[in-house]
């Protein structure tokens, strides 16, 4: 019979607390004594894999093998990484039914990349709407910029003759689409990626993704301090645009995004990518090794060392990220002194290093050789 959830999250509590230094006899001996039931080998090898994942909290088998099938999907993770910012503009919200196409006009009331608060006046269509759980998916249109997209309707209220609606876009907004006059400058950077010879498809589309991470909870840190830094002259960073895309050895992607995002992708790369490199060269030096005994003694801490991704994460600092932005930033924003500090949402910002760290710690176990990221001129053709 399989582990039931809290038998498997309890063992790998007790896993995790011993830093996998712990049989699946002994896991078991503990958590029986705790009152829960044994575990099976099957469970032990999930700990272990997400003990190389770096994750904290106990994930499901199916979970993290349906998280990581669908890695390539947008997920609330991505979207929850952008912030929201107060908009006034009329929209559509189109949502096919069984018989016919409900059309409600209304307004959007804020909006980031991921998510659209929908403001409609109260009318039966609209309450209809709001409650369905069968037919909650259609197009929100932007009338000002007639900008559409794809939307499954999560949450709605009726409040003061109003049904406010909370929109999850399928596919992520760029919100300098919806925002056009309020769009920070511009520039090209080219990230090089050498992949050796003959690269598996698999380890493409992993560093084409992942820098999109990288760049995306980078674009995201720097956009929360800016806000923090000068509420109200909050720019929009610009959405990274594909300049150029070289998908052979070595992977190259000229990238056009905000000035303001790069330092902190290039301290990134600098402080994480060697870290990884060394502890790869580390594990393959492990796997070489033929004297038993020495395996046995270091299979645990090299492994720990080596693969959890908390040890990367405690190398940067939110401080050293926000030291490489302040230069630009400030010049951006026409501040010409640090003056107090600003009020920062430091779990939020922690979040978003964090998962800048995990993407680029994946593009560094594919890389073969030393990753660049260099600036292009804007007349460049990227060649």
């Amino acid at each position: 019979m399989a582990a039931r959830f809290e038998d498997a999250a309890a063992g790998w509590e007790v896993y995790k607390s011993l830093h996998g230094e712990v049989s699946l006899p002994e896991i078991n001996e503990a958590i029986r004594a705790q009152g829960f039931s044994a575990v099976a080998q099957r469970t032990y090898s999930h700990y272990e894999k997400l003990a190389r994942l770096g994750y904290e909290e106990y994930l499901s088998i199916n979970r993290l093998d349906l998280r990581h099938a669908s890695s390539s999907v947008f997920d609330f993770e991505d979207r929850s990484r952008y912030s929201d910012r107060p908009l006034n503009s009329p929209a559509t919200l189109l949502i096919p039914s069984s018989t016919d196409v409900d059309r409600l006009e209304g307004q959007v009331t804020r909006v980031s990349e991921g998510f659209a608060t929908f403001v409609a006046a109260s009318s039966p269509s609209a309450r209809r709407i709001g409650k369905s759980r069968k037919y909650n998916r259609g197009v929100l249109v932007f009338e000002r910029v007639r900008v559409e997209r794809a939307i499954a309707l999560s949450e709605s209220v009726e409040i003061d003759g109003s049904v406010r609606m909370l929109l999850v876009f399928r596919s992520l907004l760029e919100t300098d689409l919806v925002f056009p006059d309020m769009v920070g400058p511009t520039s090209t950077e080219r990230l090089r990626v050498p992949l050796g010879d003959d690269p598996s498809l698999f380890s493409v589309v992993t560093v084409f993704r992942r820098s999109f991470d990288l760049y995306e909870s980078l674009r995201g840190f720097v956009d929360l301090y800016v806000s923090a830094v000068t509420p109200g002259q909050r720019p929009v960073l610009a959405s990274p645009r594909v300049r150029r895309l070289s998908v052979g050895s070595p992977f190259e992607l000229d990238l056009v995004g905000s000035p303001l995002v790069w330092p902190a992708v290039a301290l990134m790369i600098k402080v994480v990518v060697p870290v990884v490199t060394s502890a790869v060269r580390d594990v393959q030096q492990f796997r070489t090794d033929s004297a038993e005994e020495k395996r046995h003694q270091d299979r645990h801490p090299l492994e720990m060392e080596s693969l959890q991704l908390e040890n990367l994460k405690q190398r940067i600092e939110i401080a050293q990220l926000i030291d490489v932005l302040e230069p630009a930033t400030r010049e951006y924003l026409g501040l010409d002194d640090r003056g107090g500090s600003p009020e920062l949402n430091a779990d939020r910002l922690e979040a978003l290093k964090n998962q800048a760290v995990e993407a680029a710690a994946e593009i560094a176990v594919e890389a073969t050789s030393d990753i660049e990221l260099h600036p292009l001129d804007d007349d460049s053709d990227g060649s």
